[in-house]
């Protein structure tokens, strides 16, 4: 019964290497852009002190948690939110490097905290930015969307912000994860935030007009996004393409405006080669951006890249480790 099963592991690391091709940045004098500048405007803010709120831990772990609340202003309204974060951070003598882990569009964090657990036990702090309230995420026009993003960025500076008063977490050595729409997240931080040093980007993309008229994402049921998609353009007598149209002329605050300003050596894309939810085009588009930073590509969709995680951890860890310069 052993033989068999070291065997079946064997066939079934061999197929799942054989379903990942890991593309080099290769180095070459690439034109960085300044950021474009209604997106350079929007991130400007007064930087003052954050007060923060923690929380006590509700679950059982042997790893050391602590849960904070920062109170932050909501740009267009001059009233305050919260930002909800799980920290994850080893008993040190000597401030570590921290991974900022934004999540997926919704349901549990559990994708999060194995990220973070995994980070943990290699030695990094690590920070799951809890995603916005439900209320929050659903826009429903060009314009709602770019002010949900522009505050999800200024919201995740301040997170930067809180860092650097933190004495356990280097500030120095900041790294980002993001999955799917928490990879978004990531692209704009890495590229509106010097001080952050490496990101990750996991089955990530550009081109939110074409993301949101033509992903699958909740097809199968007919829920989530595809749902919602379809509601609306009944209601307005739109085809998918006229309401990627539409979208292309109001969507400002999208990943692909702010791709060329970053700098491709402190990315890793992970791309899923079969992924309909966030389509495969989107995510070479943006790695065309980018001018070709390394890349993990998987031959999977958006849901069965969850095979390769035990792979993509371990990339993900030896990118840090090489940028973040951890021992």
């Amino acid at each position: 019964m052993s033989i068999q099963k070291t065997s079946l592991q064997l066939i079934l690391c061999t197929f799942l290497a054989a379903g990942c091709v890991h593309t080099k940045f290769k180095s070459k004098d690439v034109a960085i852009l300044p950021l474009p500048e209604n997106i350079s405007a929007g991130i400007k803010y007064a930087q003052k002190p954050i007060t923060s709120i923690e929380r006590v831990y509700q679950g059982n772990t042997n790893y050391h948690i602590r849960c904070f609340e920062l109170v932050v202003p909501v740009a267009v309204s001059g009233s305050n939110k919260t930002i909800a974060l799980d920290c994850y951070t080893p008993p040190r003598d000597k401030p570590l490097a921290v991974i900022l882990i934004f999540p997926i569009s919704g349901g549990g964090y559990f994708l999060e905290e194995s990220f973070a657990k995994y980070f943990y036990r290699n030695g990094y702090a690590a920070i799951i930015v809890h995603r916005e309230s439900a209320a929050d995420r659903d826009p429903k026009t060009g314009h709602e969307i770019n002010l949900m993003i522009r505050q999800s960025v200024l919201d995740n500076k301040r997170v930067v912000d809180w860092i650097e008063t933190r004495p356990e977490y280097d500030a120095r050595r900041i790294g980002a994860l993001g999955t799917s729409m928490g990879s978004f997240k990531a692209t704009f931080l890495i590229a509106v935030d010097t001080r952050v040093k490496a990101a990750v980007l996991g089955l990530t993309g550009g081109n939110i007009p074409y993301l949101l008229a033509y992903s699958k994402e909740g097809a199968w049921h007919h829920r989530g996004l595809t749902r919602r998609r379809e509601a609306y353009l009944s209601e307005h007598h739109l085809t998918k393409e006229q309401f990627r149209q539409l979208l292309e002329k109001e969507v400002v605050w999208d990943p692909k405006a702010v791709a060329p300003s970053v700098d491709p050596e402190k990315v890793l894309l992970i791309i899923g080669l079969c992924d309909t939810v966030v389509p495969t085009r989107t995510g070479r588009e943006l790695r065309r951006l980018m001018h070709t930073p390394e890349t993990l590509f998987v031959v999977s969709g958006h849901y069965t890249a969850y095979l390769y995680l035990p792979r993509i951890k371990s990339q993900a860890l030896h990118f840090f480790n090489k940028r973040l310069q951890q021992n």
